[in-house]
């Protein structure tokens, strides 16, 4: 896993260093802020910062927590969806790590913990509107240095087959916080990883 997501680093280019053609960015990598995102939603801020998160921001691998059904299946609709990660580009955590983590924190929905910061992952799950941009993920549930929690906006015309077919994917990312971030547009991972996508069959 390190190195496919080396390969799709390299394919993407290092933070700062990108070159995107006008026509990609008019088009394939431009990612639209959906009509329902209005100034009182606090993904608004990151749809204004996209350009800065495409240009500059770091690729890690994300593990989903939850999604809108709506991505699980065909259809139009570009939705948001809740993922973890480690935003710093020398550790990296193993999606097969992530997993069992992910699976943790999606069990506390609906749920009503002691604990104050389970409790709120608990509230923010099962509320689905809340936005995070770098909620760190509590001791409780993992030990793993860094690790965050935080809302993304997955556009289908970034994924391989326009679903979520698997529980994680590369994610283009802030190295500070806020830690707005996108998924990686597939253009740019590697070859065995979009295989593997394609033959998934995640949710």
């Amino acid at each position: 896993m390190d190195e496919l997501l080396e390969i799709a680093r390299e394919n993407f280019g290092a933070p700062g260093q990108r070159s995107f053609s006008w026509l990609d960015k008019l088009f394939y990598l431009n990612i639209k802020k959906p009509f329902w995102c209005t100034q009182g939603d606090d993904l608004f801020a990151m749809f204004r910062e996209k350009w800065q998160v495409l240009n500059d921001g770091i690729v890690v691998w994300a593990h989903i927590v939850q999604a809108n059904t709506l991505l699980f299946e065909r259809g139009m609709a570009n939705c948001p969806a809740s993922v973890i990660f480690t935003p710093t580009p020398d550790s990296v955590v193993d999606p097969d790590e992530l997993g069992p983590i992910a699976r943790s924190l999606f069990e506390l929905k609906n749920t009503s913990p002691d604990a104050p910061k389970l409790a709120e992952f608990a509230d923010n799950l099962t509320d689905e509107m809340v936005r995070t941009f770098g909620l760190p993920v509590p001791e409780q549930i993992s030990a793993i240095p860094n690790l965050f929690e935080a809302t993304t906006f997955v556009t289908r015309k970034h994924l391989p087959n326009r679903i979520l077919s698997a529980s994680f994917f590369p994610l283009v990312v802030r190295s500070s916080p806020p830690y707005y971030n996108f998924p990686l547009p597939s253009r740019y991972w590697p070859k065995p990883l979009i295989a593997f996508w394609n033959d998934s069959q995640y949710g």
